[in-house]
């Protein structure tokens, strides 16, 4: 079921597969070897295959008593924005388990094309920008891969 889906720090240090993740709450603080300096030390980024899927991360700013952490699942483009999923949870185990409900029905409503889409975006995002950084603009009818 997990199958592919890989999980990272916020600096895009791969952590391990998702499926045997574990963080200690005891202290706190990511995995051994993904200590962070910043505000995202908190954050893991999920990936099926090179697509980012979700996240999980320590809520930045909410009130006492409101849940700490939540979750993100899902990706646009190569999906509606309403098929995404998010939610807030007590403790990392707990944003885990939703999140991996929520991949589950994501998950079942995606195809290749879906996929293929976000990537197409990513490329094409890379593209503009790295055009943009060197004064030239994108034609119009610029296409990844082609």
């Amino acid at each position: 079921m997990w199958g592919g889906l890989l999980i990272y720090t916020g600096h895009q240090q791969k952590v391990t597969a998702l499926d045997n993740f574990r963080t200690s709450r005891k202290a706190d603080r990511p995995p051994a070897g993904c200590r962070a300096t910043d505000a995202r030390e908190e954050c893991w980024h999920v990936f099926y295959d090179d697509v980012r899927v979700g996240s999980i991360a320590i809520r930045a700013g909410n009130p006492d008593g409101t849940d700490p952490w939540q979750w993100y699942c899902g990706f646009y483009t190569g999906s509606h924005p309403k098929e995404c999923a998010s939610g807030t949870a007590a403790t990392f185990d707990e944003a885990r388990a939703a999140f991996e409900s929520a991949w589950r029905l994501f998950l079942s409503n995606r195809n290749k094309a879906d996929f293929q889409a976000w990537r197409d975006h990513r490329d094409w995002t890379a593209e503009k920008y790295r055009r943009f950084d060197r004064g030239e603009h994108m034609p119009h009818d610029w296409r990844p891969g082609a």
